[in-house]
């Protein structure tokens, strides 16, 4: 059953990086935007918890036996999506313990470095029908230019190559600016901090992760929480830098 569940989470892990994939990307035209002064941030959307990446594989894609890199790569898998599981129970129970709210924080953050940009700046209350999606429709704020639609597609630790490489800080946020007249899509971007580069489009806003955070192991990241906590702290106030200097 665990292995059942863990070939499920990675089916689910794939699919969610191809809806990625497919998504389109629209850089900001300001000029063509029209005047765009007062941005309603919406309520982002946030995956219920932190994930531990993984990226140990004991046989490598270039060994001469097709048939034992299949097998041996999907044997790793499981492994790791067992381990993953635990390590991210683990670093939740630490987030929890800190009081870190992804939520809350990436809010507070976009919404600064906005205001730091020249925007008035509305705070958008909505519920999300589902997290890993942009709204489907937008509520209707008299005073707002545009809406802003966050959506968090993961965030936690990454073992960034392979073979225990240091752990480090990953946040991937999808953005996307519509006209409050209209709806339509002003800007469309990907934004993502320190993931694995051949995992993801191009055309990506990347962002290399402080040296400052990134633990030797697993077990160096659990022992130290308040470096874990400070690790996703600048994580998303990068991201949160890059986001508003895609509107200037």
């Amino acid at each position: 059953m665990r292995i059942f569940i863990c070939a499920v989470a990675l089916t689910a892990a794939l699919t969610l990086l191809a809806d990625c994939a497919d998504k389109p990307v629209m850089p900001y035209d300001k000029a063509g935007a029209g005047r765009v002064t007062t941005i309603g941030v919406l309520t982002p959307a946030v995956p219920p918890g932190p994930t531990i990446h993984l990226g140990y594989f004991t046989v490598p894609l270039s060994h001469p036996d097709e048939t034992l890199v299949r097998s041996t790569r999907l044997s790793d898998a499981m492994t790791d999506a067992e381990v993953e599981i635990d390590c991210e129970r683990e670093l939740g129970n630490i987030l929890a313990a800190k009081r870190f709210d992804a939520r809350a924080l990436l809010l507070e953050k976009v919404k600064r470095a906005l205001v730091g940009r020249g925007y008035k700046v509305i705070d958008v209350p909505v519920i999300r029908e589902s997290d890993g999606t942009f709204m489907k429709a937008y509520p209707v704020v008299p005073d707002a230019d545009a809406y802003l639609d966050l959506v968090v597609l993961d965030y936690g630790y990454f073992d960034r190559v392979t073979g225990g490489a240091p752990y480090e800080p990953l946040l991937m946020t999808e953005i996307r600016m519509v006209d409050a007249a209209n709806a339509s899509v002003l800007m469309q971007e990907r934004v993502r901090y320190a993931a694995l580069e051949r995992s993801h489009p191009k055309d990506d806003i990347a962002i290399a992760s402080d040296p400052k955070y990134r633990f030797d192991g697993l077990p160096a990241l659990m022992s130290q929480p308040d470096m874990a906590v400070e690790g996703l702290n600048a994580a998303f106030t990068k991201s949160a830098e890059a986001m508003s200097a895609l509107l200037q």
